[in-house]
Parts: C-alpha cells; structure tokens; sequence
C-alpha cells in the first residue's frame, strides 16, 4: 500500500465520498440514529477506515503536510461555493439535482472535496507545526479519545441545564464552551485514574494511577503554559524598560 501514489490514494477517497453522498443522501436523510442513518454511517465509516490506513503510511503524511496549502485554499473555495448556495446563489439547482446526473455527480464532488480537503488541512499543519516533543502533547495524545467521547454528552447535558436561563446567545456560547472544556478536563481526570474507565475510553489500562514516564499532566501543563507567558511578559517588560540602554532588546522583540 505504501507504493501506491498518495495523489491517487486521494482521489480514490474522495470519489468513494462522493459516491456515499449520491447514493445514499437522497435515500436515508440524516437522522443520527444508531441503525437507519446509512449517509452518515456510510461518511464516517470510510473516513475511520481511511484515517487508520493513512496512519500507517509515512509517505502519504508527507504529502499532506507538504501541500497543506493547496487542501487550505481548496477547502477555502468549495466551502464559498456552499455557503453561495445555501444563500441562494443557484436558484435552480434543486431543479437541476432532480433532472440531471451530471449535476449531482459535480455537486457530490464538491461536497467530498470540502469534506476532506479540511481534513488534509488540519492534518497537514499540525504535521507541520505541532509534531515536535511538548507538554500540550504529551497531554493532548492520550486524552484525544476520552475528550471526544465526553464532549457530546456534556455539551447536550449543559445546553440543557442553560435552557431556561434564556441568556444572550454569544454569552451562551461561551458559557457552554467554559463548561464543556472543564468538563472534559475532569472527566479525563477520572478516566486516567480508573483502569475499567481507561479500557472503555481506548487508552492502556494497568497502573492507572500512577504517574508514568513521559506522560503530562494537567498541571504540568498549566505550569508549562503559564511558565511560558510568563517568561514572555517580563523579558518584554524589560525590553521596554531598558530600550534607550539597550538597543539589542528592540531587535529581540521584532
């Protein structure tokens, strides 16, 4: 499989999205039920499969970060392209989707490269500029399954609780994204403590409690964070203060 030319690999998944979207979007209408929703099944299936394939392929990780620029500005122009019609910008496209296979097959096209050119987006800058040793990551890797897990539960359960206090939306914006993040931040807390909650969430289960080698905690994070902005405020304060005797500090800062 490694053999196989990643720009091909590529346009294989997204003419196999495309052909989820055209055959099944139509005839099973989004429900998020666990045994009929056959579109979503059929999306996030593939996309699982491919995500564990992609994985273990070197080469095509390099090809994604290399060209992280294209899938951005690919990404960028389909999702224009949604977002215009969505506003009305193709009054007759319904018409045409009804009567004409050519346009469902350019419109199943352009839905899957929006769908996966955000994700070889993401996947490419952070294979670009986070794939490097930190304390962010060594928290991040083994909380990523337990935090998606969590994070839908907590947002339906919050958003519940803030119903009846009726608040402005963009406050309840940001009450349910504090609330949300700090849920997950304890129910992973509990997770990593308790090894049938470990087994559960995908992670290694034996010593659960004790603190292994290499791995981050919370709170060697928030030090790590707050160490670095720390640093940061008072060199630049110095900076400041020392400018006129110190020309050298201007140039550090710039």
């Amino acid at each position: 499989m490694q053999r196989l030319p990643p720009l091909v690999v590529i346009a294989a998944v997204v003419l196999a999205l495309m052909l989820v979207w055209l055959f099944l979007r139509a005839r099973f209408p989004s429900t998020h039920a666990l045994l009929d929703d056959w579109y979503n099944h059929g999306r996030y299936f593939l996309v699982f499969v491919f995500g564990y394939l992609f994985a273990l392929q070197p080469r095509w990780w390099q090809f994604v970060i290399d060209r992280r620029r294209v899938f951005l500005c690919l990404g960028v122009a389909c999702y224009l392209l949604i977002l215009a019609e969505r506003n009305g910008a193709f009054p007759n496209l319904e018409a045409d989707l009804e009567a004409h296979l050519g346009t469902r097959l350019i419109v199943g096209t352009l839905v899957a490269l929006n769908h996966w050119a955000w994700i070889f987006c993401v996947v490419g800058l952070a294979g670009r500029y986070l794939n490097r040793p930190s304390p962010v990551l060594r928290y991040s890797n083994p909380a990523i399954l337990p935090w998606y897990i969590l994070h839908q539960t907590l947002i339906i359960v919050f958003a519940w609780w803030l119903k009846p206090f009726v608040l402005p939306i963009g406050l309840e914006a940001l009450v349910l994204l504090v609330l949300t993040v700090a849920g997950c931040i304890g129910g992973y807390a509990v997770i990593q403590r308790v090894n049938i909650l470990r087994w559960l969430c995908g992670m290694s289960v034996g010593g659960g409690g004790k603190r292994r080698r290499g791995r981050c905690s919370l709170t060697d994070l928030l030090r790590h964070v707050i160490g670095a902005v720390t640093k940061t405020w008072l060199k630049r304060r110095f900076c400041t203060a020392s400018a006129s005797r110190q020309p050298s500090c201007k140039a550090s800062r710039k």
